[in-house]
C-alpha cells in the first residue's frame, strides 16, 4: 500500500508541473519523454533503454522499457543497471577534487610527485591538464585485457615519453588513458584499488549503494546485457581493469540522478551536504575551450555550452554494448539521464524531448553558412594523426577534399571560420609560416606528421 500511495504521489507531482509548465505554452508534455524513448529505441534497434528526469532536487520521472536479456526477457526498469561508457569521468573527477579537498592532492603538482616509475614527460603531466585532456597524451579504448587490480597500475607505467605527443597545456584533445592515469593517482594517494576508492569516496557517500566498476559485483544486480548495432548479444562482456577509470562504471538511471541532484544543490542530497560546495563550483567550471565547437568549453569530466539560449552542462558515453547520457541545465535545475544497452547508443532524442517538457527553450540556431574552399597553396596538404583514434588525410586536388575512414568530400569554409566536410568540422592551428600544424575535430587535436 505504501509503494502504490507514493508512486500516485510521483505521478501527481509530475501531471502538476507538466500541466503547469504547459499551460505556459513553452514546453511540452512530460508523455513526450516516453513517446521519444520508445521511437528513438525502434529506430536505433535498441533492446533496452532506462531515463531519469530530474527537476529541483528529486526524481520527478523515471522509467525503462525493453527487456534486459534474450533469455529471462526481465523488463527494463528505470533501477536496471548499465555500463555507462565516458560518463564515468564526471564521477572520477569528483574523486580527484574530493581528495584535493581534503589536501592531499595538488592539481597543479606534477604526478610524479604522488606515482613513481612514470616516464619521465609523464611523470610531469599535472592533474588539471589530465582532467580537462589538455595533457597531449594519445587516446585508446582497448574493451578487454587484464581483470586484477594491480591492471591500472601497469598500465600506465608501461607508457613512454612518446605517449605525450602534444606540447601538453596547449591543446584540448580527448584522452581516456588521461583518466586512467587519474585513477592511478587516485588510488596511489587513497592507498587503496581504484575500485574501492571510488566507492568510498564518490559513490556511497551519494547514496549510489549499488554502482560499481566490478564486474563480479554487476553480475548479482539486475543488469542490461550488452548488444552491437545488430541486436546481438555480446558474449561475453569484455573487462579491462586498467581501464576502469575512463568509462566502465555500473549504475542505474536511478543512482546517476544522485549526481545531479547534488551537484545543482550545492552539494546537498536529501537534506544532507554530501560534496563540499568547493567541490561543486569546481565541477560546475568550465575551463579549456573546445576549438571545433565555438562557445563551448570542457571542464573536469563534464562539457559546456549554450543551445537553444539554455546553458547545459553533460557529458556522454559509448562502449561495446551500451551508451550514457548525463545532461543538466543547472540554472533551471533540470537533468535527465538515458541509459541503452546497445554498442554507443546515445539517446539524444529522449533527451531533447525531455528537456523540452521541463526547461523553455529559445529558437533552434541556424548552421552557419558555408562555401567550398579552394586551396591552391597546399597548406592543408598532409597526414595529421592523433594516435590510436584518428587519422585525417587531406588532399589538394583543385577543391581540397578530407578522407577520414572510406569518405571523400569536398571541404567548405564556413563563416565562422571553421571547415566542414559536412561530417567533421574541423579548426585549424597555423605555424609561423602559414602552414597548417594541428586540427580539430571530435574533440581531439591531429598533429600534422607529413
Amino acid at each position: 500500500m505504501r509503494i502504490r500511495i507514493r508512486r500516485a504521489a510521483l505521478a501527481l507531482t509530475v501531471g502538476l508541473l507538466a500541466l503547469s509548465r504547459q499551460l505556459s505554452g513553452d514546453v511540452g508534455d512530460v508523455r513526450d519523454v516516453e513517446r521519444a524513448l520508445r521511437s528513438e529505441m525502434e529506430a536505433k534497434r535498441i533492446r533496452g533503454a532506462a531515463v531519469a528526469v530530474v527537476h529541483g532536487d528529486s526524481v520527478v520521472f523515471a522509467t525503462g522499457i525493453g527487456d534486459s536479456d534474450p533469455e529471462s526477457l526481465l523488463p527494463v526498469r528505470a533501477k536496471t543497471f548499465f555500463r555507462i561508457g565516458s560518463t564515468t569521468k564526471v564521477f572520477v573527477a569528483t574523486a580527484a577534487l574530493l581528495l584535493a579537498h581534503e589536501g592531499r592532492l595538488d592539481l597543479d603538482r606534477p604526478v610524479s610527485d604522488y606515482v613513481a616509475g612514470l616516464a619521465p614527460k609523464v611523470g610531469l603531466l599535472t592533474m588539471n591538464q589530465l582532467l580537462t585532456h589538455t595533457a597531449g597524451l594519445f587516446d585508446d579504448a582497448p574493451m578487454a585485457g587484464p581483470g586484477d587490480d594491480g591492471a591500472l597500475g601497469r598500465e600506465v607505467l608501461s607508457w613512454t615519453d612518446e605517449s605525450v605527443f602534444l606540447p601538453p597545456g596547449r591543446f584540448l584533445s580527448y584522452s581516456n588513458p588521461g583518466y586512467w592515469l587519474v585513477g592511478h593517482v587516485i588510488e596511489t594517494v587513497a592507498k587503496e584499488p581504484f575500485a574501492d576508492a571510488m566507492e568510498r569516496l564518490v559513490l556511497r557517500p551519494l547514496g549510489m549503494a549499488r554502482s560499481t566498476f566490478r564486474p563480479e559485483a554487476a553480475a548479482r544486480l539486475p543488469l542490461a546485457a550488452p548488444f552491437d548495432g545488430r541486436r546481438r548479444e555480446i558474449v561475453p562482456a569484455p573487462n579491462h581493469a586498467g581501464t576502469f577509470p575512463s568509462g566502465s562504471l555500473y549504475s542505474s538511471a536511478r543512482e546517476m540522478a544522485r549526481l545531479p541532484i547534488a551537484l545543482m544543490n550545492g552539494g546537498r542530497l536529501e537534506g544532507r551536504q554530501v560534496l563540499p560546495e568547493e567541490v561543486v563550483t569546481s565541477l560546475l567550471t568550465p575551463r579549456v575551450d573546445v576549438p571545433e565547437r565555438p562557445g563551448s568549453r570542457y571542464g573536469y569530466g563534464l562539457l559546456f555550452e549554450t543551445r537553444r539560449g539554455v546553458k547545459r552542462v553533460f557529458h556522454t558515453g559509448g562502449r561495446a554494448g551500451y551508451g550514457s547520457i548525463l545532461r543538466m541545465a543547472p540554472d533551471e535545475k533540470f537533468a535527465v539521464i538515458v541509459l541503452a544497452n546497445r554498442t554507443a547508443a546515445l539517446m539524444g532524442r529522449t533527451a531533447d524531448a525531455a528537456t523540452a517538457v521541463f526547461v523553455a527553450q529559445g529558437p533552434v540556431s541556424p548552421e552557419p553558412a558555408s562555401k567550398p574552399f579552394r586551396n591552391g597553396s597546399g597548406p592543408f596538404e598532409g597526414t595529421f594523426e592523433c594516435p590510436k583514434p584518428l587519422k585525417l588525410k587531406l588532399y589538394t586536388l583543385g577543391v581540397l577534399q578530407m578522407k577520414h575512414g572510406f569518405m571523400r568530400a569536398p571541404l567548405k569554409r564556413r563563416e565562422d571560420g571553421l571547415f566542414t566536410d559536412s561530417v567533421l568540422v574541423l579548426a585549424v592551428t597555423r605555424g609561423a609560416d602559414g602552414r597548417v600544424d594541428y586540427l580539430h575535430t571530435e574533440l581531439h587535436t591531429l598533429a600534422r606528421v607529413k
